[in-house]
């Protein structure tokens, strides 16, 4: 027999063996452990991961707003360590139901002043709750009393950092 008729048979012996181990061990053997093995994440086996995020209380106070003023309840405050920053507020003690106009501000290092928001309270026993995504890198919040009487302003500003 010629070299070249050696490699044919050689092939054929060993495709014939691999053959003769998977006949014998099973093919369905062969073919569960390849379903078995997950290619990506999906809703069925999403990938374990766990995320905490740590929020911080960086200011809190109670602010009587005279009728007909408007008054500063959060002075210019650093909050450039933060991702962002959650204003809440509460309006108390008003005889009439009242919508407080209330400013938010942030300053650049040169001074100068940008207005970030604007918005109503809501009235007397609201709570009004505002986002800042990426937060600024300080805030002030003055609130406008249009009411005729006294308003107590609850309020806090937190932070997260992560």
């Amino acid at each position: 027999m010629s070299k070249l008729g050696k490699w044919p048979l050689s092939i054929v012996i060993a495709a014939s063996l691999v053959v003769l181990v998977l006949l014998v061990t099973g093919w369905r053997s062969a073919t569960k452990t390849v379903q078995s093995v997950i290619v990506a994440n999906s809703a069925t086996h999403p990938a374990q991961v766990h995320v905490t995020y740590k929020t911080s209380q960086i200011a809190s106070g109670a602010t009587v707003v005279p009728a007909g003023n408007l008054a500063t309840l959060i002075p210019l405050t650093d909050v450039s360590l933060y991702r962002d920053v959650t204003l809440y507020l509460y309006a108390l003690d008003g005889k009439n139901s009242i919508v407080e106009q209330c400013f938010v501000q942030t300053q650049d290092s040169h001074a100068q002043v940008y207005n970030l928001d604007e918005f109503a309270t809501g009235g007397i026993g609201t709570l009004a709750v505002k986002s800042y995504d990426p937060a600024p890198p300080n805030i002030k919040v003055s609130c406008n009393n249009t009411n005729t009487s006294d308003v107590t302003v609850h309020w806090e500003l937190a932070g997260r950092n992560n």
